[in-house]
């Protein structure tokens, strides 16, 4: 990451940045918020010392907040895409009308200049791809199809053998285990809430906590709200992880192999000019590849 901040020219506006530390910087922002008002509720019981300590982590949550929005690994303005030096100390700039092509490649952008190419590291929060494509128009390969109602989608006769949902990430459901389980202690043991001697400080602090881990999974999930991918008799129909608006149909018979990556909790489906990918539990990865037709042992394939 850099402290960085881009030189913008007169007129020049900044569309896109990495959301990585975006997200960061709204998470320490909104927690900030919560446990003011939370030790606003309860300032009665406080003392002194409880209070001075709320104050300074309330300044410390505010600093990291400003600092979060102030970094950057990236960004795309209305004219260039902007990115740290190799070196780290300095920005690098690719002007709109130097990119010969781009696409997406897994968890990265890539953007071809002077016949080399430059990889841009994406967030797996990162969904506003579609907004790169409409500044680079044509030079963004592989367009896909856009995402329309279901029934518009499937051909005549063709039926459906699996659907399968976003799904959030273990972090989240721990935060939500954490948010469900303190209100659900407190209710089955009172003598808890003697022990707090009346006071919401703690279970409250939890509801925060739990959110802000949350944060970017809900925020990713509202945006792929709907149909995410389905197996047909005929082909796979697979959204597209970092532009959810647009999917790709790729014919049974086109899928070339079917990898799953279990550290990064991610299916590779591999097909004659790209790979395509799926973030996903094993369990769903081997739901998958049975409704495919396919030999389980494929999924740890080398």
């Amino acid at each position: 990451m850099s402290w960085l901040e881009p030189d913008i020219e007169p007129g020049e506006r900044v569309v896109l940045r990495n959301n990585g530390d975006r997200f960061t910087g709204l998470r320490a922002g909104f927690l900030a918020v919560w446990v003011g008002a939370v030790a606003l509720s309860d300032l009665p019981r406080l003392s002194a010392y409880q209070t001075a300590s709320i104050t300074v982590l309330i300044a410390v949550l505010l600093l990291v907040s400003a600092a979060a929005h102030s970094m950057w690994s990236w960004c795309v303005t209305d004219r260039r895409i902007v990115m740290e030096d190799e070196s780290g100390d300095r920005s690098r700039e690719i002007p709109f009308n130097a990119i010969e092509a781009a696409w997406l490649d897994g968890g990265r952008l890539a953007v071809e200049v002077g016949g080399k190419v430059v990889d841009v590291p994406i967030s797996d929060h990162f969904c506003a791809t579609g907004m790169l494509r409409a500044l680079l128009g044509d030079r963004f390969r592989n367009p896909g199809l856009a995402v329309v109602a279901r029934d518009k989608i499937l051909s005549p006769g063709e039926t459906v053998k699996l659907g399968v949902l976003p799904e959030f990430s273990a972090i989240s459901w721990l935060s939500l285990l954490v948010l469900f389980g303190v209100w659900a202690v407190l209710l089955v043991d009172p003598r808890l809430g003697q022990m707090l001697e009346g006071s919401i400080m703690v279970p409250m602090f939890f509801v925060p906590i739990s959110f802000v881990l949350m944060f970017p999974d809900l925020v990713a999930a509202w945006r792929r709200r709907g149909w995410w991918i389905e197996v047909t008799d005929r082909r796979l129909l697979l959204r597209r992880w970092h532009e959810p608006d647009r999917y790709d149909a790729i014919g049974l018979a086109e899928i070339v192999r079917v990898k799953f990556d279990p550290e990064e909790a991610r299916l590779a489906f591999h097909v004659a000019d790209r790979e395509l990918f799926l973030l996903c539990t094993k369990w769903s990865a081997r739901r998958i590849l049975a409704a495919l037709g396919r030999d389980p042992a494929e999924l740890l394939a080398s």
